[in-house]
């Protein structure tokens, strides 16, 4: 499959306010529109979900499927599993990893304009995307922390944002899903046996090499910024096995990611982000399925 750049703005769907006869007003049913479907080539299901003020979208995750969920606007709550924690309060830039079976429901805030403030700006939609994606024949087993206290599968991605200001050194990466020794007793936290979600976090003009990743998808959402991305997908031959030492990598496509633009990077295909500008850059990049392993451009081997 290709390597494909797509914009968040693009999936979103306005959502008309409550229905005003009834009492109480009725809000409108979510939209979910998907950016990828899960193909035999790579293992991301992608959807961007669209909540009115007060309305919800509960869903109950197949059980062979692990959910990772990233708040983009808007806040409310989420509701998982059921119990006196199941409730948590969530805004933009929160994310929640939802093991699978899982039931879960997102409620966006209520637009309330109370008497004593009428120039009270109206709440608005919640934009949510989700990341679907289920545990192969193979992999690793699922070894995670408890989590009774739903709490635990939330986590605030301003917390893992740091920077390294020596630029001509590497951005900082920083694990925010998918991390080993994450609870007490050494357990990992509960999307590890899915998937990796990093944080990637340049100055200007900072660079991450050129890799690939040899048995992973590579989903990248930009944040923050603009980046002078470039791909180069395998060449594939026309018969047997693709191997890196005899057969290579195509010639190199250019992109730009902005700021809501999201990128789908297939297995094999080398690729490479660069600051473009003056501004800090921030990327999210999910990888899957395991093992996850990046090897540097030089760094070629014979895949299994």
């Amino acid at each position: 499959m290709p390597v494909e750049l797509k914009h968040i703005r693009d999936y979103m769907r306005d959502v008309p306010p409550p229905n005003p006869p009834a009492v109480p007003p009725v809000p409108p049913p979510p939209v979910r529109v998907p950016l990828w479907q899960h193909t035999s080539e790579q293992p991301f299901e992608i959807t961007v979900h669209s909540i009115a003020p007060g309305a919800e979208d509960a869903q109950q995750p197949a059980a062979h499927q692990f959910e990772l969920t990233i708040c983009w606007r808007g806040k409310g709550k989420a509701v998982i599993g059921s119990g006196p924690s199941s409730e948590i309060d969530f805004e933009a830039g929160d994310t929640f990893a939802i093991p699978p079976g899982l039931a879960r429901m997102y409620r966006a805030e209520k637009d309330v304009k109370p008497d004593n403030k009428p120039d009270r700006q109206p709440c608005e939609k919640v934009i949510l995307i989700s990341v679907r994606t289920k545990l192969p024949p193979g992999a690793l087993t699922p070894d995670t922390m408890d989590f009774s206290d739903r709490a635990l599968l939330k986590r605030k991605l301003v917390n893992y944002y740091y920077y390294n200001r020596v630029a001509e050194e590497r951005c900082v990466r920083s694990r925010t899903w998918g991390r080993d020794a994450a609870a007490a007793d050494g357990k990992s936290d509960v999307a590890k046996p899915y998937m990796h979600l990093t944080a990637y976090c340049f100055v200007p003009t900072q660079v991450n090499p050129e890799h690939y990743h040899p048995h992973s998808a590579e989903l990248v959402i930009c944040v923050q910024g603009e980046a002078d991305v470039s791909t180069r997908e395998p060449a594939i031959p026309s018969t047997g096995a693709w191997n890196p030492h005899e057969h290579g990598w195509q010639a190199p496509k250019a992109w730009v990611m902005q700021e809501g633009n999201v990128l789908l990077v297939p297995r094999t295909a080398l690729h490479q982000y660069v600051t473009r500008g003056n501004e800090d850059l921030i990327l999210l990049a999910m990888q899957s399925p395991h093992p996850i392993m990046h090897m540097l451009g030089p760094e070629v081997s014979t895949l299994p």
